[in-house]
């Protein structure tokens, strides 16, 4: 079956591009659905049929791109989220990191005996 629908695929691009005399490149650019794709070529109702198995194919996998890229979409906002609630914590962490250091200077001055201080 895969070696029949290269052979499919191989003679749809040899139609569309010696007898609709564009380039399936810029059809494809053209274009962003299989429909799209079929309305552009205005093929015969005996054309679909031939080519029925390996639209329906086509139309399938269209549907299961965009279920895939719509979940895609959904996880890189959760990522995105994610990532930025560790950016606010990592700013938290910074801030109360830096008031540690201070307290811990502080206390380490406080430590130090008063005749180790020079006084004028």
């Amino acid at each position: 079956m895969p070696c029949f629908r290269k052979k499919v695929i191989i003679a749809t691009e040899f139609y569309i591009t010696n007898y609709c005399g564009v380039n399936k490149n810029t059809i494809m650019e053209n274009y962003k659905t299989v429909d799209d794709l079929l309305k552009s070529m205005n093929l015969t109702t005996e054309e679909l049929d031939v080519h029925k198995e390996l639209i329906e194919e086509c139309r399938e996998n269209e549907q299961r791109i965009n279920e895939c890229c719509a979940s895609t979409r959904q996880n890189i906002e959760r990522i995105s989220n994610v990532f930025k609630g560790i950016y606010q914590n990592m700013n938290v962490l910074e801030v109360t990191l830096e008031d540690l250091l201070d307290e811990a200077e502080c206390l380490s001055l406080k430590m130090i005996p008063s005749h180790k201080f020079f006084y004028e």
